[in-house]
Parts: C-alpha cells; sequence; structure tokens
C-alpha cells in the first residue's frame, strides 16, 4: 500500500516514483497529469514527505525562481507561518495564491474492528449512495462528484436511525478519499473512529489506498484518524490561480 501512496504522489507530481521516495528536494515543470488526484487541481502543488519538499509548478519561470530559494531548504520545516508568508508573497508575482495547507493520512494494514456489539452496520455501494444527495447531513462525506465519485459508504443505525456515515470518494484509480459525518446530537462515542476504522479495512481488502485529508487545526478529526489506524503521510500545499 505504501509503495501505491508513492505511484499516485509521483503521478500528482508529474515525477519518478524514486523521486518521491528519496530524500532530494524536486522542483518540476508541469502541468497536472491526467491520473493526478482529481480532488482539488493546483497550478502549484507541494508535498512535504520524507524530510523534504516537492514542488510542480505549471510556470517554468516561477519553478526556477522556487529552486533558487529552496533548493537546499528543510523540508521538515517548511510549512512554518514566516514561510508560507513568503512562500504566498512569491506566488503572488505570478498571480497565484495558497488555498490550503492541509495534513494527510493514509492506511496500509487492517486492523481490529472497534465496533460494539451493539452497533448495526450498513453498507451502501456506489449505486445505492445516490438516495441521499440532498441529505445535507451528510455533506462531508458524500460530494457528488463526477470527476471522484462516490464509490462505497458504511454507516450505524440504531433503531432504523442512520447516527454517522463514512464514504470513500475514487480520487483517482490508486487512492480513495475518505469522508465522515456523525450527526450533532450522536457525537462524542466514539462513532467516526468506529467508522472510519471498518472503511478503511475495506479499502483495502479491494487494494485501495485509503487516505484522508484534514486540518492542523481539527484535532478531533485527527485523532479519529490515529485512532483509526492511519499514519501520518504527507502535508499539501494547494494553490488557485488569482482572478482579477
Amino acid at each position: 500500500m505504501r509503495n501505491r501512496m508513492y505511484q499516485q504522489l509521483a503521478k500528482d507530481m508529474c515525477c519518478q516514483v524514486a523521486e518521491v521516495k528519496n530524500s532530494e528536494n524536486r522542483f518540476i515543470t508541469a502541468n497536472e497529469h491526467i491520473e493526478a488526484r482529481r480532488w482539488q487541481a493546483s497550478p502549484v502543488r507541494i508535498i512535504c514527505l520524507n524530510d523534504k519538499v516537492m514542488i510542480r509548478s505549471t510556470c517554468d519561470e516561477l519553478t526556477q525562481e522556487l529552486r533558487a530559494i529552496y533548493q537546499d531548504c528543510q523540508g521538515e520545516w517548511f510549512t512554518e507561518f514566516a514561510n508560507l508568508q513568503k512562500l504566498n508573497a512569491l506566488l503572488a508575482k505570478y498571480q497565484f495564491e495558497i488555498t490550503a495547507c492541509s495534513p494527510y493520512f493514509f492506511a496500509d494494514k487492517v486492523t481490529k474492528s472497534q465496533k460494539k456489539q451493539t452497533d448495526t452496520l450498513v453498507w451502501y455501494e456506489e449505486h445505492e449512495l445516490f438516495q441521499f444527495k440532498e441529505d445535507e447531513r451528510f455533506s462531508e462525506a458524500l460530494a457528488f462528484r463526477k470527476d471522484c465519485p462516490d464509490k462505497v459508504a458504511v454507516v450505524i443505525e440504531k433503531d432504523q436511525q442512520i447516527l454517522g456515515m463514512a464514504s470513500a470518494s475514487a480520487d483517482s484509480s490508486l487512492m480513495w478519499q475518505i469522508g465522515i459525518d456523525v450527526l450533532p446530537e450522536f457525537r462524542g462515542q466514539g462513532i467516526a473512529r468506529v467508522l472510519v476504522n471498518e472503511l478503511k479495512n475495506k479499502l483495502i481488502q479491494r487494494q485501495i489506498v485509503p487516505y484522508y485529508g484534514t486540518e492542523f487545526s481539527h484535532i478531533h478529526s485527527l485523532n479519529v484518524a490515529i485512532s483509526a489506524g492511519f499514519c501520518f503521510g504527507w502535508t499539501e500545499i494547494m494553490t488557485k490561480k488569482v482572478t482579477e
């Protein structure tokens, strides 16, 4: 599973797998790869992993300027606030701006089910999920996007009422992203942990790499990922073109 993750990141960054695995900073000029993760296109994509930074840009002039500044930087400190300010100022020269700086987790092992004996799990495959399309309770779990369709979901039910849902979207052929929603009145009971763990195990059994994105400030979400058997994979900085 880890090798599959590296394969996907290589596609995201338009480079070779060996370049993802090693410890050397990389600077690449290329458009989005046709098999890159589709959740959010980014003209400048930056990932930090293995104590290094990798930068892919659609603008070669920007790529070379980034290389001149960051060639010898320590990737583990790249997202310090002062550097993000410096980076955003540089991107602005080329009419780009940072839109997100987020942690991503992945899992490569099936772990023991954490569900209680009283938990009732119900699974839904892709064709069964459209019944929830207008259901705002599950807006984090389900996106209903054509470019990264929701493929499989699991819910916990009690007295025929759904308490929470975890779903996986096919962001690429190798990696599916997990989203989670728990109804407000049922939060704090470990439901998110149970559902994310069950769905993670299902994806691994299907030879799909499960991954999970959140925000550094979302402590509960971070803890859900860790307690469901995920490990920290990389930090990703996304950008967009600034329009007048």
